[in-house]
């Protein structure tokens, strides 16, 4: 009794796909995760822009004199955590 060529054919597609599925699968479980790239490192430092209308009022930051604002953005590094500023 012989095996049609057209069912063949099926059986070895599927045998492929299989095998594809397979290798596939293998590759996945082998590779790290995204999560051990993902890991967030502390700030070092952060940036405040401060930019008000009118400009020229006095700015104090952390309760030290930090000059006058601007009409235009005015940048200033600052380490992280809570700062206090009073315009």
């Amino acid at each position: 009794m012989s095996v049609p060529k057209n069912f063949r054919r099926k059986i070895a597609f599927a045998v492929r796909v299989a095998l594809i599925a397979a290798v596939a699968l293998i590759f996945c479980q082998t590779q790290p995760g995204f999560e051990s790239y993902a890991k967030r490192k502390p700030a070092k430092h952060g940036v405040l822009k401060i930019r008000t209308m009118p400009g020229g009022l006095p700015l104090q930051l952390d309760g030290k004199s930090f000059g006058a604002t601007t009409t235009d953005d005015r940048s200033i590094d600052l380490p992280p955590g809570v700062h206090t500023i009073v315009i």
